[in-house]
């Protein structure tokens, strides 16, 4: 196991990678939880799907290279790490490790 698996996270196949064009987000749950997966030109990044300040949900904003902005309140987040860019959010939105198999974006979640 690595150091970002533990017995207390699962690997999850969420979207095929064909699926979800470079530039555009891709909306899901899993366990319950609100993701939204980005394809970017760096790669795939996941991180929570609801704004931390307006609670919108991000999957609807708009995506500019790593950074989205909410569609309610334009907050902006980096969606390599989660972290809150801009106000009116303070608060990052979780983010969760990615990786690419048989085609499929896979995302690590707590169990």
């Amino acid at each position: 196991m690595s150091g970002e698996e533990s017995a207390s996270a699962t690997w999850h196949s969420v979207v095929d990678c064909s699926a979800v064009d470079s530039g555009e987000a891709y909306g899901a749950e899993i366990n319950g939880q609100q993701i939204v997966i980005f394809h970017t030109e760096e790669g795939f990044f996941c991180t929570g799907n609801l704004c931390t300040h307006g609670e919108a949900m991000l999957s609807d904003g708009l995506l500019d290279g790593c950074i989205v902005e909410c569609p309610l309140h334009f907050s902006q987040f980096d969606v390599r790490t989660g972290e809150a860019l801009s106000s009116p959010a303070f608060i990052p939105v979780s983010s969760y490790p990615t990786r690419i198999v048989d085609e499929k974006v896979e995302i690590l979640m707590p169990s």
